[in-house]
């Protein structure tokens, strides 16, 4: 079979005995892909919401978050956006104004909430218009004490509100923080 250091196969799909231990790791391998799919399915659900929201499919992954329990989620599950890793679509402005809109299960609003109340009361936060912030805050239970505490960090930002528009947001956000019932 081996002449001057090589090795001649007396048949073509015949393998020296060297390379058995390769094929049994190649179809070891092969047959784990069967069952793959069906595995970890909370990573899984946790890469679905994360790639609708990356898509600006806001209603579709708040629908499908709402659809599961959070348990049904990797432990440590952090949605989309993700600011402080860079990863900031689909803004939180956006996905606030669905979440008033078409409310999702409690433990997803409670998700948003947090990050949209860290976004606008956070060290790192930009200057969010009046304009963007007053209709979310009118729209969600939350809105007079987010405001209030919103108005009493930051004020009114009357140098923000030089246009027309904005002065009308300005006094609305006013407002709805004097509404404010104080924490407990």
């Amino acid at each position: 079979m081996q002449s001057g250091g090589s090795i001649r196969l007396t048949h073509p799909t015949e393998l020296p005995a060297k390379f058995l231990p390769l094929r049994f790791v190649i179809v070891i391998l092969l047959l784990w892909l069967v069952p793959l799919p069906f595995t970890q399915p909370e990573q899984r659900r946790g890469w679905e919401a994360d790639t609708l929201m990356a898509s600006g499919r806001i209603d579709e992954a708040l629908h499908f978050m709402s659809a599961h329990a959070p348990g049904d989620f990797p432990p440590h599950f952090d949605a989309r956006p993700r600011n402080w890793t860079g990863q900031n679509l689909p803004d939180i402005l956006d996905v606030m104004a669905r979440v008033a809109a078409i409310p999702p299960a409690d433990w997803v609003r409670e998700i948003y909430l947090s990050k949209f109340e860290n976004e606008i009361m956070g060290i790192w936060s930009r200057r969010i218009a009046f304009s963007q912030l007053v209709p979310i805050l009118e729209a969600i239970p939350e809105g007079p004490e987010i405001a209030s505490k919103f108005v009493s960090t930051y004020g009114l930002r009357d140098e923000q509100a030089a246009n027309a528009g904005e002065r009308e947001y300005a006094q609305r956000l006013g407002a709805l923080a004097d509404g404010a019932a104080p924490r407990k």
